[in-house]
């Protein structure tokens, strides 16, 4: 008849005692390490009780835990002390080129990236990484924007309030609604904002300043739900470009009646909108305007107010 085997060490076999979580237990010979105390053999056998007593090598292992670590070392590594490993040093991110770089566009923010990084000797990958990265500088991108007062709000609100109410009363009323405005394009390239780019860790709000009076060309365009009207180049005689006033204002009457005309545009229905600019909002100016969309003119001095700005 058999009986279970007994253990040596005096310990209970139950689960509470078997796993206690102390490094003693799985590395001297204790209840927490199956290899070491109730590791069977191929027919079901207890190998120490097969062998009657442990060798010196064995002995060695049960204390050890087998790779050679002792128990205090088996503290220090459990699994709650166990550290994230450093990983490989940096070779090109070090923190001087990181201090090289922030100099650099603290020196000079408007340098692209790529031409720091030939002044740098660094790739511009390395100088882009560390700039987002490292420094978490941001690409700040120029804004060509109106200045607006504060009576403008008021303005601005009624005239919006007054073009609500009139696309509720006529459905049609964008369908035959005509927006202009010109455009200033420069030539000498001081506020190109597709270029500019100003690098710092927040918005530095800066306003660049520009050439007063610089070569430019100023072009008109009419933009509508039946077509885009223009382009319309202001130039004199010569082809040069010249300033818009109100008697090179009237001058577009020509244009825009020939456009409407090709277009078989009925102007008794069409909306005329405009800004509020001298030249637009002269007499001789408004006088011609009215005569091609009577009681349809969205301008300042017009049937609906447009707001100065």
């Amino acid at each position: 008849m058999l009986r279970p085997l007994e253990r040596r060490d005096g310990h209970d076999d139950t689960p509470r005692s078997r796993w206690n979580g102390a490094p003693e237990a799985m590395y001297s010979g204790g209840p927490g390490t199956p290899l070491a105390s109730t590791r069977r053999g191929r027919h079901g056998t207890d190998d120490e009780a097969r062998t009657g007593e442990m060798s010196e090598a064995e002995e060695t292992s049960r204390v050890t835990g087998g790779d050679g670590r002792s128990v205090e070392q088996a503290k220090r590594t459990t699994a709650s002390n166990v550290n994230k490993p450093p990983g490989r040093p940096r070779t090109v991110r070090t923190p001087e080129n990181v201090r090289r770089v922030a100099h650099a566009f603290q020196r000079n923010p408007q340098r692209s990236a790529r031409r720091h990084s030939i002044a740098l000797h660094l790739t511009p990958r390395t100088v882009r990484r560390i700039l987002h990265e490292d420094l978490k500088f941001h690409p700040f991108k120029i804004q060509v924007v109106q200045q607006l007062l504060p009576r403008d709000l008021k303005q601005r609100s009624e005239c919006c309030r007054k073009l609500l109410q009139m696309i509720e009363k006529t459905p049609q009323f964008l369908d035959h609604l005509i927006m202009s405005d010109e455009v200033h394009f420069h030539l000498n390239g001081n506020a190109n904002k597709h270029n500019f780019r100003y690098r710092a860790a927040e918005n530095p709000y800066m306003l660049p300043q520009k050439q007063l009076h610089c070569e430019k060309v100023t072009v008109w365009c009419g933009v509508s739900a039946f077509e885009v009207l223009g382009s319309y180049f202001f130039e004199n005689a010569t082809g040069q470009s010249v300033t818009v006033t109100s008697d090179r204002y009237v001058l577009l009457r020509e244009f825009l009646n020939d456009e409407l005309c090709r277009l078989r545009v009925d102007t008794r229905l069409v909306w005329f909108q405009q800004d509020g600019t001298t030249a637009h909002t002269a007499q001789n100016s408004m006088a011609v305007v009215r005569g091609m969309f009577p009681q349809h003119i969205i301008s300042r001095f017009g049937d609906v107010e447009w707001h100065p700005r």
